[in-house]
């Protein structure tokens, strides 16, 4: 039997792709750095919806997107039905008479570190439609911007620069970026600056 030489090309190879990643990192008036992502022995993290226009649906949707950002669960949650149980609260807010361009809705994520440099629990969410705004658009930017501040609630604490991305200040996309999905992997597997308080 005739042996055949095996010729290798190594030096042919050709280095992955890298995906750019955006700052997720917040800070306080004295410069000290936020970083913060769910310990795995608190997970799933608990969000309570308020009942209305369908939130419990688009909060559902949102964590299936952000779930599907990791490979080996680093991110899960779930949604319950007791708000006293909740680590994030979605309700909605008052009626936005005129929002910015053609926004159908808002939303802002409170986020609130204690003196021992522990976040307080809950997260507190709150999302706004546009007073005479479509129903369709409304729901179709519901769902936009419940992923959007769920991504703060996270550890996403900044806005990306890029329209492109669900983290974008004011965002249009629908599922996550490449550059979200590196950025959620870097902030998942970096080491957290503040931590969960005594007992969650």
């Amino acid at each position: 039997m005739a042996l055949l030489p095996l010729l290798t090309a190594c030096e042919m190879a050709t280095p992955p792709d890298r995906v750019e990643t955006y700052d997720y990192t917040a800070r306080l008036l004295n410069g000290f750095p936020l970083v913060f992502r769910w310990p795995a022995a608190s997970l799933p993290v608990r969000i309570w919806a308020e009942p209305v226009l369908d939130l419990p649906l688009h909060v559902t949707a949102a964590i299936t997107t952000w779930q599907g950002g990791v490979l080996y669960g680093e991110v899960r949650a779930v949604r319950v039905e007791d708000s006293t149980d909740a680590d994030v609260i979605i309700l909605l807010g008052e009626p936005e008479v005129a929002l910015r361009g053609d926004r159908a809705c808002t939303g802002s994520t409170q986020l609130e570190v204690d003196l021992d440099t522990a976040i307080v629990l809950p997260f507190r969410t709150r999302v706004g439609a546009r007073s005479g705004a479509s129903s369709d658009a409304v729901q179709s930017c519901l769902a936009t911007t419940t992923a959007h501040e769920l991504g703060h609630a996270l550890g996403l604490f900044l806005h990306s620069s890029d329209p492109d991305d669900l983290m974008y200040g004011r965002p249009t996309a629908d599922a996550l970026s490449p550059r979200d999905v590196a950025t959620l992997q870097t902030l998942y597997h970096s080491a957290p600056t503040v931590r969960l308080p005594p007992g969650r």
